[in-house]
């Protein structure tokens, strides 16, 4: 089946517009050019003796009564240009049949892949996202396997990787390195007294003071329970006693939020050739509970 196409300057195909430059050419015209181009012929022929004349005959005879031959002859090229017109209106129409088809399978071509593109969009910013969700999740694992859920402070696994870190530089490069543990005193009664709840109230607020009030060099621990580190890098014994009592009079200063003030003992050791982890806490464990033994509210240090 053969299509008509509009021969204004604007074609619409699916929505789609194209603007022409020029009318397009009808192909009915080009039978009706043929069979005109032949009857001229038959008149030019017969007129002026190009082809066909009959000498014989005058010219209105050879217009209207040709000979035999001369009919033939003529008949022939009516048929034969007509049928060319014939001829050139079916190509024109498949050609403007084929056109039309390209352009409706560029229009179908260009829906395509504007599809795919926004699909592919879509994709890649699902994907994106499902990137950016997967890292929030590893950074709240992370968070979740390093810090302390209560308080926000480094949690006792992550610091043994860090003490074992920091501890290694000190003794290679022979740099001075302290360690502190506090211990709130008496923290059983405050559980005991007002409950688990103040209990974990007093114990936030004591590890914002903490985070207060050291550098940002030093690494802050829940060691455990009540009980929290200090590790303070290049700082000698002479320093870390002026940090400990630094704590210790500030935490008494401080009045918690609905509940009052509080007290901690604490333990300092400074690291010495041949020290490991647990020689290093162990020492300043010690000393925490010596300074609980001579009555709280105080720091003990090692010579």
């Amino acid at each position: 089946m053969v299509a008509t196409y509009p021969s204004d300057k604007t074609s619409v195909l699916k929505g789609k517009h194209y603007s022409s430059s020029r009318r397009d050419v009808s192909p009915r015209i080009f039978p009706i050019l043929g069979l005109c181009l032949g009857l001229v012929i038959w008149l030019i022929d017969a007129g002026i003796d190009i082809f066909f004349l009959d000498e014989e005959q005058g010219l209105i005879e050879n217009i209207f009564m040709p000979g035999i031959t001369e009919l033939w002859m003529r008949t022939l090229v009516v048929i034969v240009l007509t049928g060319m017109g014939v001829f050139a209106r079916h190509s024109l129409m498949i050609q403007q049949h084929i056109s039309a088809k390209l352009r409706h399978y560029q229009i179908n071509l260009e829906d395509i892949v504007q599809q795919r593109t926004e699909a592919l969009r879509k994709a890649n910013e699902t994907l994106r996202e499902e990137v950016e969700s997967r890292r929030e999740a590893e950074k709240r694992l992370e968070m979740l396997a390093t810090t302390d859920s209560l308080t926000g402070l480094m949690n006792r696994r992550k610091f043994s990787e860090v003490l074992e870190a920091e501890l290694s530089r000190a003794l290679r490069y022979k740099t001075p390195l302290s360690l502190i543990i506090c211990d709130i005193d008496k923290f059983k009664l405050v559980n005991d007294t007002f409950g688990h709840g103040m209990g974990d109230h007093v114990l936030k607020n004591f590890a914002q003071i903490l985070q207060d009030n050291t550098r940002t060099s030093d690494i802050t621990v829940r060691w455990g329970g009540e009980e929290f580190i200090v590790l303070a890098p290049l700082t000698d014994m002479k320093n870390a006693k002026l940090v400990a009592e630094k704590l210790r009079g500030i935490t008494e200063d401080t009045i918690i939020k609905d509940f009052g003030s509080i007290t901690i003992s604490l333990g300092v050791t400074e690291v010495r050739q041949g020290d490991t982890a647990h020689s290093l806490t162990s020492r300043a464990d010690e000393m925490l509970y010596r300074a609980k033994g001579n009555g709280r509210n105080r720091w003990e240090a090692t010579n």
